[in-house]
């Protein structure tokens, strides 16, 4: 149960300074909110998907979510 908060931590740290050089001291901030967003928003994405999955069916929602998933693909091919 530790591997999740070494993960936040080292990631944190890491997206600070790559991503977040030019903000100065508010860069680890923003990077480990960043991640504290990832961590709010997964249960809360998994509690809708499976209420929608109980109501309209678990392969309409694995449709969707293949779906759902294009836009970013896309977004990470293009240079």
């Amino acid at each position: 149960m530790v591997r999740p908060f070494i993960y936040a931590l080292s990631t944190g740290l890491v997206f600070s300074k790559l991503f977040f050089d030019g903000l100065g001291e508010d860069s680890l901030i923003i990077s480990f909110a960043t991640i504290g967003n990832s961590f709010f928003f997964r249960p809360v994405g998994a509690a809708l998907a499976g209420h929608l999955g109980d109501r309209l069916g678990r392969r309409a929602m694995l449709i969707a979510g293949c779906h759902g998933r294009k836009p970013s693909a896309a977004a990470r091919l293009r240079p």
